[in-house]
């Protein structure tokens, strides 16, 4: 009966266990003093590393690096100690500080010796102490407090007798000469200094030239890399310093209790946050002694030097433009074909023309409104408006013309040679009259003058304001963001210089030179740099960006050609026997394209070369002690120094 109760009720009681709630958190578990420290410990490396807004740096010291470091700093309190002159003891002795890495805390032992005058005897001992590991701005405290002197024994072999007065006296005598230094290491803690001054500075240079003329700007700033805060973190093979540039208060933070979810949930956000910001994990990380900037951060460091940099730059310049580029000159022609009027269907216009002309002539208007009628009276008009066979007899009086022309300027020579000149002035007659159907200065080729155009620079200056040179947060690209002032004073010099063909002159109303300001308000430029890295043979790593030349046209305002072209007087005239052939507009005097292309600065052109363009940054090795040496390498995402990676 009892058999089968039992079998009855155990199902019953699996299913209540089973179903009974488990405790979830920590109140149920028992923790020694030494877990409650871990956990407070860890609760608050948790929350100083859930206020950092990035990690920047990171340094990272193997057990080995971390105790040779310390030892160095300590050597400076035994040095001190030891020359101390205590009474009743002499020839104190320190050894080298063993550290031991467990549970986020630091640990050590050293052991050390004096002679106890009055026993005759050397006493040998050691002291453990704790270190708590304090983080400030650039700076890396080590908190020691010495919890136990242990007296070993006497001179090389003996131990010390238990209860025995000389052990009671001697040991009494040593505690108050190490409480002295007990006292003097918790208020002078070791200190070391994190502010890692790698970047030796900025050396650059930004040239721009047009032609003949440079702009130069060059600079040099000392940087160094400051973290706002550092996180300490303690783990079993050694000693982690993390960096931030900026550290916020979170008040929203709550503390995690269980003691291994802590911790797994610390080591899981140290890995996320290394791996965003570094590229690494913790196991990476603590491959060996090593330090790592973020290149996000080292950019930002960069770029504020940069801000600080004033690339501004006032020129002179003077564009020394050769007599072949700075002169050019016009052909003049009395008629071009493509300007030629058409002469069918103007024969009436030309009937009526003439008829107003006489009327205007007539006695009731007085001779002098004749002058009107100029330009009908002259043979050249007519022959554009007459008929074949009034062209015919206009030509032959135009020939007419010019051969008792030479016979009127025979009457002028002397009389001896009159008779000479009559007969060469016969013949010249007979040949107007045989070629009388080819009328002079009717072939587009005959130059009347030629106009002449010379561009001189008068004063120049140039003004270049850097707006802003920046790397990208991963340090492969320079971004340079520029604007340009050019002002150029030109002189435009325009002159007419006739062809010498007899009574055929031409005139320019412009007499003086034209003097222009020509300006062009802030060019912008934007280029982006590559970004390259070469180790030099002292072990520092030189961030270069070189740019390629470019060559960029600018055009400027108030261009000296258009402002003469604007010029309602700016006309050129020519008359034959003060008779107009031709009054050619500024619209038809000169085109654009006419202007060789060596004159662009008459056009508002100016091309501007920039040259070979350099920034470089040169960031040295990381030196913490005389033996301790980190070397920089270019990674992914961050800077690493390590000491494995110096390689010539």
């Amino acid at each position: 009966m009892n058999s089968y109760l039992k079998l009855f009720l155990l199902p019953i009681i699996l299913i209540i266990t089973a179903c009974t709630p488990k405790p979830m958190h920590d109140k149920d578990v028992i923790y020694s003093q030494a877990d409650l420290e871990k956990r407070k410990l860890l609760n608050h490396t948790y929350k100083l590393l859930d206020e950092m807004q990035s990690i920047d740096a990171a340094l990272y010291l193997n057990k080995v690096d971390f105790t040779d470091i310390i030892n160095h700093t300590f050597s400076n309190f035994t040095e001190h100690f030891t020359l101390l002159d205590a009474p009743a003891f002499s020839k104190p002795l320190f050894g080298r500080m063993k550290i031991n890495l467990k549970d986020q805390k630091v640990q050590s032992r050293v052991d050390f010796s004096f002679e106890v005058d009055s026993l005759n005897r050397e006493i040998f001992g050691h002291l453990s102490a704790r270190h708590t590991l304090q983080a400030g701005k650039n700076i890396f405290v080590i908190h020691t407090n010495f919890d136990e002197i242990v007296l070993d024994r006497i001179d090389e072999t003996r131990p010390l007798e238990d209860n025995t007065k000389n052990k009671e006296l001697i040991a009494s005598a040593v505690k108050s000469f190490l409480h002295t230094l007990n006292v003097e290491i918790i208020n002078m803690p070791l200190v070391l200094k994190v502010d890692m001054n790698i970047l030796d500075g900025i050396h650059g240079k930004d040239i721009v030239s047009a032609k003949d003329y440079t702009l130069h700007s060059a600079s040099s700033v000392s940087m160094h890399t400051k973290m706002d805060s550092y996180l300490p973190y303690v783990s079993k093979k050694g000693i982690i310093l993390l960096g931030t540039l900026k550290h916020t208060r979170n008040k929203a933070y709550k503390n995690k209790i269980n003691l291994k979810t802590l911790e797994k949930l610390l080591t899981q956000r140290l890995n996320e946050d290394l791996l965003t910001y570094m590229g690494i994990n913790l196991d990476s990380l603590q491959k060996y002694s090593s330090y790592y900037i973020s290149k996000a951060y080292l950019s930002k460091q960069m770029n504020k030097a940069l801000i600080k940099m004033d690339l501004r730059s006032i020129n002179k310049f003077f564009l020394n433009i050769s007599p072949e580029e700075s002169s050019f000159e016009k052909n003049i022609y009395f008629f071009d074909k493509a300007r030629l009027p058409s002469c069918q269907g103007v024969k009436e216009d030309c009937s009526k023309r003439l008829n107003i002309c006489n009327r205007q002539c007539s006695v009731k208007y007085g001779p002098h409104s004749c002058v009107q009628c100029d330009d009908m009276r002259n043979p050249f008009a007519q022959v554009r408006c007459l008929s074949k066979l009034e062209a015919c007899k206009s030509k032959e009086e135009l020939h007419l013309y010019e051969c008792n022309k030479h016979e009127d300027s025979c009457e002028l020579d002397n009389v001896e040679i009159k008779t000479l000149c009559e007969v060469q002035n016969l013949e010249l007659v007979s040949i107007c009259k045989e070629d009388k159907e080819e009328l002079l200065f009717i072939n587009d080729e005959i130059v009347l003058a030629k106009m002449k155009l010379d561009f001189k620079i008068a004063n120049s200056y140039a003004v270049q304001r850097i707006r802003s040179i920046k790397f990208d947060s991963r340090l492969k690209r320079l971004e340079v963001s520029r604007d340009m002032h050019i002002s150029v004073d030109s002189r435009l010099g325009v002159s007419i210089e006739n062809s010498h063909i007899n009574d055929i002159n031409c005139s320019l109303k412009v007499k003086e030179d034209l003097l222009t300001h020509s300006e062009v308000d802030f060019v912008k430029q934007l280029r982006d740099l590559d970004v390259l890295t070469q180790r030099l043979k002292d072990g520092k790593l030189l961030i270069k960006a070189i740019s390629k030349p470019i060559f960029m046209s600018i055009q400027i305002k108030n261009k000296p050609y258009e402002k003469l072209m604007q010029d309602k007087n700016f006309k050129l005239q020519c008359y034959y026997k003060n008779m107009p052939l031709q009054a050619i507009s500024n619209s038809k005097l000169l085109a654009v394209k006419d202007i060789p292309y060596a004159l662009n600065p008459i056009l508002g052109e100016v091309e501007l070369a920039f040259e070979d363009e350099e920034l470089s940054f040169v960031i040295s090795p990381v030196i913490l002690n005389d033996n301790i040496m980190f070397y920089p390498t270019m990674e992914e995402k961050a800077i690493s120094f390590s000491r494995q990676a110096h390689f010539y």
